[in-house]
């Protein structure tokens, strides 16, 4: 091939490590489309042993070129791939193949056209292959990047097409087994998460009060808040929760009390199980409720899909020793004002430790932490 056209060529592969695809890898990002031709192909090259008849060389050809195509569309997933779609990269790929000189135009050509045919055995088993890769690579990664409908595809694609020989349904049944034992392994997982995620609600709903501390520092002349707080777990009025959603929504409405007269506030948080504890993400108040009048009683039906994270408030990550819960974070809400917080609980209290700052100085919260007590 002429140097300048080679290299044109080498350009156009380029996209197609450029363009994702659907999957994710094991370290937890997308793969490209040229990861998932690449891999194809290897795995043809180490099953040639199993196919002594078949021509090995044009199945490789066709795991390398089968998805030149997203070069220049990119990736569409299977199950969101429509007739349009196919119409559309059967064109690109075509006027791509057209202008590729000797004796690859004729030599691609007809490999595409074995592809789309589906009718010689080693098209058969490129296709096959095709489909196995895809159920790897989901196998790979992370369960928590598979959408609902994958746990149903990894256990049907692909088996029509495994059935064009005996290895590829054993290596088909294979990959289903581990399908299977991942779903299993994670079903066990989520629930030990839910139930861990509802000990740790549990701790944290109820109503409190530092009443105790309140009356200590009133004896010793310290100034210092009477504080109140009712926590209200509220996924029961969020409408449109995912079927797969691990989470609890909880309404925190605060009052703080001192001398120089009460102030009330609510806030909307949800917490979700994570690998290393539990994570507090706050939310703006939903749509239609003012922020001084937002309560668990006041909150009727919301949807989930127009509820939005705040933008202001750091997330906080729970972790847990010896059934002590403990967080913290630092939320900058503009350059030069940070609030931040520390939180200490178990089953005997809640420690709450709030503090503003504007510009390095503290103008609000108190050198010790807020003890509140269960009284509800």
């Amino acid at each position: 091939m002429e140097v300048r056209a080679f290299l044109r060529l080498m350009d156009l592969a380029e996209a197609m490590k450029n363009n994702t695809r659907h999957s994710w890898t094991s370290s937890g990002r997308h793969e490209s489309v040229a990861e998932h031709s690449w891999r194809l192909a290897l795995m043809a090259f180490f099953v040639k042993d199993e196919y002594p008849q078949l021509d090995m060389n044009r199945v490789i050809g066709m795991c390398l070129l089968h998805d030149m195509g997203e070069a220049f569309t990119g990736d569409i997933p299977a199950f969101e791939k429509t007739e349009e779609h196919e119409k559309t990269e059967k064109m690109q790929v075509k006027a791509w193949v057209e202008s590729l000189p000797e004796p690859y135009r004729t030599e691609v050509g007809a490999l595409f056209r074995e592809m789309e045919e589906k009718q010689s055995p080693e098209a058969k088993l490129y296709k096959a292959l095709d489909k196995m890769e895809a159920l790897i690579q989901h196998n790979e990664a992370d369960i928590s990047s598979w959408i609902p409908l994958e746990y149903e595809l990894q256990l049907t694609y692909g088996q029509a097409e495994a059935r064009c020989s005996e290895y590829t349904k054993r290596l088909r049944a294979e990959i289903e087994a581990d399908s299977r034992k991942k779903m299993e392994t994670n079903s066990k997982k989520e629930q030990t998460a839910m139930k861990r995620l509802n000990e740790f609600m549990q701790l944290l709903s109820g109503t409190f009060d530092n009443s105790e501390q309140y009356e200590q520092m009133q004896k010793n002349g310290v100034e210092f808040p009477f504080a109140e707080h009712r926590n209200t777990v509220c996924n029961d009025k969020i409408t449109g929760l995912p079927e797969d959603f691990i989470g609890k929504f909880l309404v925190e409405e605060s009052r703080y009390t001192t001398q120089r007269g009460s102030n009330s506030s609510a806030h909307l948080f949800l917490f979700t199980p994570e690998r290393d504890g539990i994570l507090l993400t706050s939310y703006e108040t939903p749509e239609g409720y003012e922020k001084a009048t937002f309560t668990y009683e006041t909150m009727g039906t919301v949807a989930f899909s127009s509820l939005k994270p705040s933008e202001k408030f750091t997330p906080t990550l729970f972790c847990e020793t010896n059934g002590v819960w403990e967080g913290a974070s630092e939320s900058m809400f503009t350059p030069v004002v940070k609030f931040i917080l520390h939180e200490r609980f178990s089953a005997e209290k809640l420690e709450v430790s709030e503090s503003m700052e504007v510009g390095g100085k503290r103008t609000f919260g108190y050198d010790e932490a807020i003890v509140y007590r269960r009284k509800g």
